[in-house]
């Protein structure tokens, strides 16, 4: 009977056996189990905080963005009302000054008109001096004293006296001619050179007033292309610490998940 009880032994060793496997077998699929339950949840709980952070992110992103468009846009119009600005009195500016401006443009159309004319000087004739009632007042004075003093002296008829009447109108023609010419010269002189002082003396006006104008206009210019380049340089800072916000927000964002990452890893 060794021998049977050494098979059912046997037979009862190998039953033991494959409990003792089949255990080992479900505990194994348990832990497996356990294993890929805790995988999924740790996956699922990465991709959430994945889902927030980008979430986060973008929100953040977009407010920084959306506050360097209303940034943006407010320099662009404080740099308009500026300009805007700038020109309103460059306008009042160059308003005053055309009055002067249109002063110094007649002076100088003035002037091109007067030299255009060329007025030259003509004397007097000896007709017209002779036909003159101030030469004519002193040639009836002075033949009636010839006359009257030759009656006087019983000669009025004679040839010295109508010889004296002769030497008194010639010698009075030519110095009443003398001063008639002097005077007329004067006068046309005189004229010349009031007439040029004025007309220069408006032209000097306008070349001040446009110096004026050209210094208004250039210091507007600059100041407005100033107030350009500046707005530009503001914008253009807002922008790129806006694109760096939104580079360094996504860096820390994606080391924190690759963080998150390493620890699901670790911890499956």
């Amino acid at each position: 009977m060794p021998l049977l009880g050494d098979i059912l032994g046997y037979i009862d060793t190998g039953r033991a056996a494959k409990s003792v496997s089949d255990a080992n077998i479900a505990a194994e699929h348990g832990v497996l189990g356990a294993t890929k339950s805790a995988t999924d949840g740790i996956t699922g709980a990465i991709n959430n905080a994945n889902t927030n952070v980008n979430s986060a992110r973008d929100t953040a992103i977009s407010g920084v963005n959306t506050a360097t468009d209303t940034a943006n846009a407010g320099i662009g119009v404080g740099h308009d009302q500026a300009n805007q600005t700038l020109g309103n009195i460059l306008g009042g500016q160059l308003g005053n000054l055309s009055p002067y401006l249109g002063a110094g443009q007649a002076g100088a159309t003035g002037l091109q008109d007067y030299a255009a004319s060329r007025p030259t000087f003509h004397a007097p004739t000896a007709e017209e001096v002779q036909n003159t009632p101030g030469f004519q007042f002193q040639l009836q004075n002075g033949s009636n004293a010839i006359t009257n003093q030759a009656a006087a002296s019983g000669l009025s008829q004679g040839g010295n006296t109508l010889k004296s009447l002769m030497q008194y109108g010639q010698g009075l023609a030519g110095t009443y001619y003398q001063n008639a010419f002097q005077n007329a010269q004067q006068g046309f002189q005189t004229n010349q050179n009031t007439t040029l002082a004025n007309l220069s003396a408006l032209t000097n006006t306008g070349l001040a007033a446009s110096g004026q104008a050209n210094s208004a206009v250039m210091n507007a210019g600059n100041q407005i292309a100033n107030n350009q380049v500046n707005s530009a340089n503001l914008q253009a800072g807002n922008t790129l610490g806006a694109a760096q916000y939104a580079g360094n927000t996504g860096t820390s964002l994606a080391q924190y998940l690759g963080s998150l990452g390493l620890q699901g890893a670790e911890t499956a």
